[in-house]
């Protein structure tokens, strides 16, 4: 099973690079950007697109990291209860 999770994510992976690349090939214009008064120089504007959309991936889960680490924590302590609730039961009742 994880060599099938595996291979789905490099397969994932594989198509994102290939759309890339479309998109880079089919937006060939060069633009330059001005960002906070500083011009970044030319570009193709498929790059700028997927520099873009990559910077907007990465931001959102930044933001959502901690939401998930308490998420992962909480759970962690339930189970840990529900462990020790076990084996109290099973002590028990011999």
């Amino acid at each position: 099973m994880a060599l099938l999770k595996k291979l789905w994510i490099l397969l994932v992976c594989v198509l994102a690079i290939l759309l890339g690349l479309s998109i880079v090939l089919a937006n060939p214009e060069p633009i330059s950007m001005v960002l906070l008064g500083y011009s970044l120089g030319p570009m193709p504007s498929g790059l700028w697109l997927l520099l873009a959309v990559s910077v907007g991936c990465l931001l959102g889960i930044i933001v959502s990291l901690p939401a998930l680490l308490r998420v992962k924590r909480r759970a962690y302590r339930l189970n840990k209860q529900l462990t020790k609730q076990r084996l109290v039961k099973t002590q028990e009742n011999p």
